[in-house]
């Protein structure tokens, strides 16, 4: 397995953080270790034989994510009912329980959205019902 070695090598301190750093920007890792000009197969081989190495790279996967999340949520919160209705979607809500203006719970609905397709606005002051 000279080409691993070489690959191993190769994928120096420096490369490696440069590699995570990619990674954490939201670049996959193959897109990732050709930026690096390094072998995608040798790359997962490296990942594979070094769990301390791969840990960093499934946190560095999650950054990425979460900056999305947290993108999402913004986009939600700034009024984006479909922002909104996905992160709703990502994130259930369990045990809640919503009082109509007659101070009844509604009846249980099989679709916990279903009373977003009447939210014209996720911004108090602007909400309105269709």
């Amino acid at each position: 397995m000279a080409g691993a070695s070489s690959t191993y090598r190769a994928f120096t301190r420096v490369k490696q953080e440069a590699f995570l750093e990619h990674l954490r920007a939201g670049m996959r890792r193959g897109a990732a270790a050709d930026e690096l000009g390094l072998a995608r197969i040798r790359v997962r081989e490296y990942i594979v034989n070094h769990k301390d190495f791969e840990r960093l790279v499934r946190d560095a996967e999650v950054d990425a994510t979460e900056h999305v999340e947290e993108a999402l949520y913004q986009a939600a919160v700034s009024g984006s009912v479909a922002a909104a209705a996905k992160w709703l979607e990502m994130h259930p809500r369990q045990g809640t329980v919503t009082i109509t203006s007659s101070g009844q719970a509604p009846p249980p609905s099989s679709d916990p959205f279903a009373d977003l397709d009447n939210v014209t606005s996720l911004d108090p002051r602007k909400r309105h019902r269709k």
